[in-house]
């Protein structure tokens, strides 16, 4: 490369572009997906930046070229030129009251739910998201910010500062390690929102402070605080069509526990000694509660399959995980021109979100900061167990209709309390009239105690 070549690409400011993300509960989302399996789009960070969207349904535009317009037309509504609005308003009933899975901690005895967003686009390299929700919590109104966030950068570095979602893996149902299940708190991270073309390769890195909490245990006393947050995600393609991704989280800090990098960092390369209960180290010199794992994902030409393989903490050696989870997917975009099916299986170890220096566990504002079904337990108490989980969405002329089915059987030999199979139906239809998106959901279930449920619920987006 010669200098001037050089120069042009180190010099030239608007090469580059910095990029909101699209929700991950968009309207738009189950058409991203099959999008993704044609163009082989990276998968296991959400949420998807709109620049790699809109990059890789280009990719599309000649072989599906309804799906690049119905994909094209939402990103048209998102584009620099003018900054979009977005209003959604919905009312419901209940039965009993229960924590929606994967819906940044609503309950379902929230009566009424609001949520406007709107996005600016400063310049090329700076833009921003907000979104304001008003919700109902313990009989009182609430507002709540979720996916607000300042970008600045470009497609190969990017800072966000906000409130932005971050989910890793795979799996639809709930990320193990960190998903969309409980409310954000302000983070700091530095990823590219548009992959590097070696290899496909993604990253992020990201810190949060979050919520307080009491329950922290240090030097034999007990205080209140608010831990941290670290989060680090690597994926790429070693080959086309086959994804790998590398995540790890560390929950540390909280009161007078040390947040010093030095102890962060020996924490994070040899867990054994500075981090895991040992002859050698009691609880007052650990640190933190880690969280680490490997998923892989593979495109058929029709369908794609994947798998995890997590765990809390190590055993014996740094490379060996403990309290084990692993489990498979399957996505099928297509069987039938209008319907798409996805299942998902995890076989989840024990001891999963509770944590002897944390007696809140891994939560954030009370709900688990991974997989929804942490929140259905007894504080303190994690038997483990299978869980299934079966997504169908039939498109109908226009007319969507979703149906997602749960089922999570606890270990009961690895528990003294007596719990249920959690089992529930969720039903959703999407249908536009005139300039507004109708949604009509209905959720019914039983709980790990027993408890029926349901919750019937009409909501209008313009």
């Amino acid at each position: 490369m010669n200098k001037l070549a050089l120069s042009s690409l180190l010099f030239t400011p608007y090469l580059y572009s910095s990029s909101i993300y699209i929700p991950i509960d968009s309207t738009i989302a189950s058409e991203i997906e099959q999008m993704a399996l044609i163009s082989d789009m990276p998968t296991s960070k959400m949420p998807y930046s709109l620049e790699m969207v809109k990059s890789y349904n280009e990719k599309i535009k000649n072989s599906n070229h309804d799906l690049f317009n119905t994909i094209d037309k939402y990103i048209a509504q998102l584009e620099p030129n003018a900054a979009k609005e977005r209003l959604y308003v919905e009312g419901s009933i209940n039965s009993q009251s229960i924590d929606i899975p994967n819906s940044h901690g609503i309950n379902s005895s929230s009566n009424y739910f609001a949520q406007g967003w709107y996005f600016w686009n400063f310049s090329n390299d700076l833009k921003a998201s907000t979104q304001i929700e008003l919700r109902e919590e313990n009989n009182e109104p609430k507002l709540v910010t979720n996916n607000t966030y300042l970008s600045y950068g470009f497609d190969w570095s990017q800072i966000d500062l906000g409130y932005k979602d971050h989910y890793y893996g795979q799996f639809r149902n709930g990320g193990m390690q960190i998903s969309n299940n409980a409310r954000n708190s302000v983070s700091l991270s530095i990823s590219n929102p548009k992959p590097f073309e070696f290899a496909k390769t993604n990253y992020e890195i990201f810190l949060t402070k979050l919520a307080k909490v009491d329950g922290i245990h240090s030097d034999g006393q007990v205080f209140e605080g608010n831990p941290y947050l670290l989060g680090m995600h690597l994926d790429f393609h070693p080959i086309s069509d086959f994804e790998i991704s590398l995540d790890r989280t560390f929950q540390f800090g909280g009161g007078p526990r040390s947040s010093s990098l030095s102890d962060i960092w020996a924490a994070f390369v040899d867990p054994v000694s500075k981090d895991n209960t040992n002859n050698e180290c009691g609880t007052d010199c650990e640190t933190g509660n880690q969280q680490a794992g490997i998923q892989l994902k593979y495109n058929f030409k029709n369908f794609n399959i994947y798998a995890a393989y997590v765990g809390e903490d190590t055993v014996g050696e740094n490379y060996s995980l403990g309290n084990v989870s692993q489990g498979f997917g399957i996505y099928i975009p297509k069987i039938t021109n209008q319907t798409s099916m996805r299942y998902e299986f995890l076989d989840i170890g024990t001891a999963w979100y509770i944590h002897h220096l944390y007696d809140r566990g891994y939560t954030n504002y009370s709900n688990v900061m991974g997989n929804w079904f942490g929140d259905t337990m007894v504080e303190g108490d994690a038997p483990g167990g299978t869980l299934h989980y079966l997504e169908l969405i039939n498109d109908f002329y226009g007319n969507k209709f979703i149906s997602k089915f749960r089922f999570f059987k606890p270990n009961s030999s690895y528990t003294s309390q007596n719990y249920s199979t959690y089992k529930s139906a969720e039903f959703e239809i999407l249908k536009k009239i005139k300039t507004y998106d109708t949604k009509i959901k209905v959720l019914i279930g039983e709980d790990t105690f027993a408890n029926k449920f349901s919750q019937l619920a009409i909501g209008f987006s313009f």
